[in-house]
């Protein structure tokens, strides 16, 4: 019983040492202070510090060009001449500025079809092609209209490019071609619409334009769909 309480008495006499230890050590500035959780990226790069820089940001005076916002108002007066061209009675939404990345996507298919042809692996070729169009955007883009009577509600239907004078330049001349030939796999119409041209201001000549483009695009489903017809 003896050696019991001795033994007792010794670990008290330690564990007060250490705790003296500590707290002269805490005095006397030697412990590191503990390190905050580690943040995620986002966390990281979202959180305010008063040692960071100040973004270099600041607000648009307007989201579209002179040009573009002409020629939005030229579609929106031309949207109801299409429709009654068209025999449909609820307007199609307009978006500016949209990805083209929104618009379309990789087809898994395609992907592995093209990897065996040039002998890349599948997720190099999607990569690839993710790539290319996660940078570009078009300049306005018909959706058909939510409502009970849509049976596609917000599906895209017609893209519509406005050609201003830089598109003449060798590489917007290649993105165009390279958005056109999207266009044309993934399955919808797009027209270009030159500045200088009257689609800008004649909103009659610009939905004709439209329901052309339209049909032309539903001509060449329809005739790829028979030409895939076993």
């Amino acid at each position: 019983m003896g050696d019991f309480i001795s033994l007792l008495l010794v670990l008290g006499v330690f564990a007060l040492l250490i705790a003296g230890a500590y707290v002269l050590a805490a005095k006397l500035g030697m412990l590191a202070p503990r390190k905050p959780a580690a943040m995620s990226r986002d966390d990281a790069d979202e959180t305010p510090d008063a040692s960071d820089p100040p973004v270099p940001y600041c607000l648009r005076s307007e989201v579209l060009s002179q040009a573009e916002a002409r020629l939005y108002a030229t579609i929106t007066q031309s949207l109801p001449l299409l429709c009654a061209a068209l025999n449909r009675a609820d307007l199609p939404l307009l978006l500016m500025k949209v990805r083209l990345a929104d618009i379309v996507k990789i087809d898994a298919n395609k992907v592995r079809a093209e990897a065996t042809v040039i002998e890349k692996r599948p997720r190099s070729v999607q990569q690839s092609a993710q790539n290319r169009i996660n940078e570009k955007h078009v300049d306005f883009l018909l959706v058909a209209p939510p409502g009970p009577n849509s049976t596609q509600p917000f599906a895209p239907r017609l893209i519509i490019e406005l050609d201003d004078a830089t598109h003449a330049r060798p590489d917007r001349i290649d993105r165009d071609a390279f958005v056109d030939r999207v266009c044309a796999e993934a399955g919808i119409a797009i027209l270009h619409v030159p500045t200088a041209g009257p689609l800008m201001l004649d909103a009659t000549k610009l939905a004709e334009a439209m329901r052309a483009a339209l049909a032309a695009h539903d001509g060449r489903s329809a005739a790829s769909a028979l030409a895939r017809r076993p």
